[in-house]
């Protein structure tokens, strides 16, 4: 699944396994309730995140909260995305679709027809943020999220495995 592979990858970006299955499955919820067909979602949610952790690292702002911003944008509230630089109104996103000759549509066509536009605009004004965080991969931060995310991926791990091992320990001890 291309889902669990970007999961397992998600340290480069500084994003533990759980923290990048909890932002896909955020963003991925959104854009499936939107009306996107599956195999589009799972593309265009890893291309959010990744530009989420791109917004983060350029503005200094926590990756869920990029996050949260763009989602924030898929409701149609467009303040919170705009201390990542990027501008929007409901207003642009009306002329766009009478300009594509779509604006006579409605319920769930309109809708994902919104949502397309918001995510070419969102891509298009955060463009000078895309790659940032792989060019800024040698900065102190960058290698510390990056280090904070793998250790992250360590300790879940580690619960995994010991898990049996303190669950026998806990019932060893109850009737001390």
């Amino acid at each position: 699944n291309k889902m669990v592979e970007f999961s397992k990858n998600a340290a480069d970006m500084g994003l533990s396994m759980n923290e990048a299955a909890k932002a896909s499955t955020f963003i991925g919820s959104v854009l499936k309730q939107s009306g996107f067909e599956i195999e589009e979602t799972a593309d265009l949610t890893q291309r959010l995140v990744s530009l989420g952790t791109d917004l983060a690292i350029t503005y200094g702002y926590d990756v869920q909260e990029a996050l949260l911003g763009m989602t924030a944008l898929f409701r149609g509230e467009y303040d919170p995305i705009e201390k990542f630089g990027v501008a929007m109104k409901q207003s642009e996103i009306n002329a766009e679709l009478a300009a594509r000759e779509l604006d006579h549509l409605q319920g769930a066509s309109r809708r994902l027809a919104e949502q397309q536009i918001r995510v070419e605009l969102l891509f298009d004004r955060a463009s000078d943020a895309l790659g940032q965080y792989s060019k800024q991969a040698g900065t102190l931060f960058a290698a510390q999220e990056t280090l904070r995310a793998e250790f992250s991926n360590m300790q879940s791990a580690l619960g995994l495995a010991l898990t049996p091992a303190f669950a026998e320990l806990t019932l060893a001890l109850r009737p001390l």
